[in-house]
Order: C-alpha cells, then structure tokens, then sequence
C-alpha cells in the first residue's frame, strides 16, 4: 500500500523524490506472487514470456518492471501505466543487464497529482539509458488510461507479436 498521507507531505515539501530511493515493504511479496503465476502459466498453460507483455496500472506498472528489471529471460514487451521509479539503485543496476533486451511503452498523465509527471520521466530516462526500447506515451490526463494510451498500447503489442 502506498503512504498517501506521506507522500502528499513529501511532495508539498518538495522532498517527492525521496520516494525513488525507497522499496516499499510488501514489495518483495508482492513479487514473489506474481512470479509465482507466471511460473505457473508457463507450467500449465504454455505460456512463453517472449509473447508475454507484462504491465500495470499504477502500483501495478511499478511490480511489472520490477518483474521484468529481474527477468532472467525477457519478455516481449512491458507496458508502464501511470508508475514511476521505485528502488533506483536496485532497478539501476538491474537495468543495465536488461535494458538492451527490454522494449516498454510508459504511459503518464502530465496532471497526476500523486506519482508527479517527473517520476515518470525519470523512469523513462533510467530505461533509455540502459539502452531500452522505449515507447513514451505523456497524456494531458491524472491517475488514468486515456483513449490514446489504449492506442498506443495496441500499436505497441502489435509491433511486439510481429502483427504491425
């Protein structure tokens, strides 16, 4: 769970990007879940990570990279949706081993009120510089999915699955 009350005190002090640093506690939990259902996809459904996009929405985009940071093999695409950059040194040294192999569309409204617009920017720089394929998708749009990141979205997965 997210610390509303801290990070709207950090944010107003303009302390936001002390959040970048930090690895929320259940993280590592939450990581372990989801790897375990890949896993099992994989084991039970033929399920290959290489025609696998892996993503989220908000909490959801920041466990997607930390998934695909840490993926032994990677996966064909990672779709970031309104996240940004948690644990950077730990996602830091994790990308310049994946960022060559790694092609993801990061998607971020320029209003949020919460996970700041500059977070995600920064995402996007950590990623580029690691030598990623990076699809940016800024939006005028706060904490949500406009039509154009379903758009962009689409063309994104059909590029990845060779249907472009």
């Amino acid at each position: 769970m997210i610390d509303l009350d801290r990070r709207i005190t950090l944010t107003a002090r303009g302390q936001g990007d002390q959040l970048r640093l930090e690895t929320p506690p259940a993280l590592a939990d939450a990581r372990a879940a989801l790897e375990a259902t890949l896993a099992l996809l994989e084991r039970d459904h033929g399920v290959r990570r290489n025609r696998l996009i892996v993503g989220g929405f908000s909490q959801g985009a920041m466990l997607a990279t930390e998934i695909a940071l840490a993926a032994e093999a990677p996966f064909a695409g990672l779709a970031i949706l309104s996240g940004a950059v948690i644990s950077q040194d730990r996602w830091a040294a994790a990308v310049r081993a994946s960022g060559p192999s790694l092609h993801a569309l990061i998607a971020h409204g320029r209003r949020h009120p919460l996970l700041l617009f500059a977070a995600a920017a920064a995402l996007r720089a950590l990623l580029e510089e690691s030598g990623a394929e990076v699809d940016w998708v800024p939006h005028d749009g706060q904490h949500q999915i406009p039509a154009v990141v379903f758009d962009r979205l689409g063309a994104f997965a059909r590029r990845r699955f060779g249907a472009a």
